[in-house]
């Protein structure tokens, strides 16, 4: 985006590109992609210390095996789905 948007953009793209295209990206890149082996999904931690949603890759071996039923990808869809009641504690926005 430009630091002065027009108060009147185009309807459509032009045809041709640029004459003064930004110098670089935004923001750096990572490195690397992250390791699959390393990211876990969410999971809810019934155990009786637990008081939310979990992924440390340490989920019961009945979650693991079905994951359609346990796993999350985000920590809001597994704090909603289990934690509905106690949600904002699960998503760490209250002191326990």
């Amino acid at each position: 985006p430009s630091s002065i948007p027009s108060s009147a953009p185009s309807g459509q793209p032009s045809s041709r590109p640029s004459e003064h295209p930004s110098e670089s990206p935004s923001c750096t890149p990572s490195t690397a992609p992250t390791n699959p082996a390393t990211t876990h999904q969410y999971y809810a931690d019934w155990t009786p210390s637990g008081n939310g949603c979990k992924n440390d890759g340490a989920q019961p071996n009945y979650m693991a095996a079905n994951p359609t039923n346990y796993l999350y990808s985000t920590l809001d869809k597994c704090c909603s789905a289990h934690f509905g009641w106690n949600y904002l504690s699960c998503m760490g926005q209250l002191d326990n």
